[in-house]
């Protein structure tokens, strides 16, 4: 499990709720917890066409992302913390915050800013292992006083590219979210102690849904190669990642040698290799040992998104 999730349980988890809010809910805004539809993966075959690095960072998000999210859940772990907003923010805003509680205890603890128990013993209380953002509340409202400080916390949960608008959009004003509601919210964040399912966070293979999940967009990026070239293949090998140094995250560089071999050989290739292993088209070297039987999306002919037309 990653080190954020402070999950005891020995077994694989779904949980049917975020932070206490159903999971199917749609909200009103944008920032609700929606399902990828055919329109998300007909725009994204379509429109990233410029690098294999922009393709590969959106195909992370709208694409799928919100079904790992989903399927994992939090259950009702932080849903007392997120209960104490009720006073001071709009409920549809509540309920995008709620289905975002994991993304933000997972981009506090990449920013340094949540710190977990390395280990804790089976009969240990939650309350006693679980993540924070150091000392006790007090300790943090103190240092969210502290204008750097809180600028650091604020930077935690917004400067993802194109995700983190939460306090800077339009419906989002100063007079809902004003200084005092969000240094309230980072609070109540940080002590939230949420449990995360296996789904939305890098134990999601040992979910078998998982493996309905990343086919479906491996075989969407097959047509696309199939069709399609990327005008740039390349991706940064220099320390230009959100949030952490590639030294510290092996395995993403273009040039790291993964663990896996493909049938016959012994011989262990890196993830430029890889791409172009899983690339049936004319730029690439297929060579995994498999085919997808179709690439059809009936249902999708039906909403008006013919795939046949890339």
């Amino acid at each position: 499990r990653s080190p954020w999730n402070n999950n005891p349980s020995p077994y694989v988890q779904r949980f049917p709720t975020l932070a206490g809010a159903p999971l199917l809910e749609r909200a009103e805004s944008g920032l609700g917890n929606i399902w990828p539809s055919c329109e998300a993966h007909w725009s994204h075959v379509h429109e990233q066409d410029e690098s294999f690095m922009d393709y590969a960072e959106q195909l992370a998000g709208a694409p799928h992302g919100s079904v790992h999210v989903t399927i994992g859940g939090t259950g009702d772990t932080g849903k007392e913390a997120y209960d104490n907003l009720k006073e001071l923010l709009d409920p549809s805003l509540l309920h995008d915050l709620r289905t975002k509680a994991g993304l933000f205890v997972k981009d506090l603890y990449h920013k340094g800013l949540l710190t977990c128990p390395e280990k804790c013993e089976p009969e240990t209380p939650a309350e006693e292992c679980k993540c924070t953002c150091g000392g006790e509340e007090r300790e943090l409202r103190k240092r969210l006083e502290d204008p750097e400080q809180y600028e650091l916390f604020i930077a935690g949960l917004t400067d993802f590219p194109d995700r983190w608008e939460l306090f800077h959009s339009p419906w989002a004003s100063t007079e809902e979210l004003d200084l005092l509601y969000k240094k309230e919210f980072i609070v109540q964040v940080c002590g939230a102690g949420l449990l995360v399912g296996e789904q939305a966070e890098s134990s999601s293979p040992t979910d078998t849904i998982f493996w309905t999940i990343h086919p479906t967009i491996d075989r969407l990026t097959q047509w696309f190669t199939l069709n399609k070239a990327w005008k740039d293949t390349t991706w940064s090998a220099e320390n230009h990642y959100w949030y952490t140094s590639i030294d510290k995250c092996y395995g993403h560089g273009p040039y790291d040698v993964l663990s896996w071999t493909l049938p016959g050989s012994t011989k262990k290739f890196n993830n430029l290799e890889w791409t172009a292993f899983s690339n049936p088209g004319k730029t690439g070297a297929y060579a995994l040992p498999y085919v997808y039987d179709s690439f059809r999306w009936t249902h999708c002919d039906e909403e008006g998104f013919d795939f046949s037309d890339i």
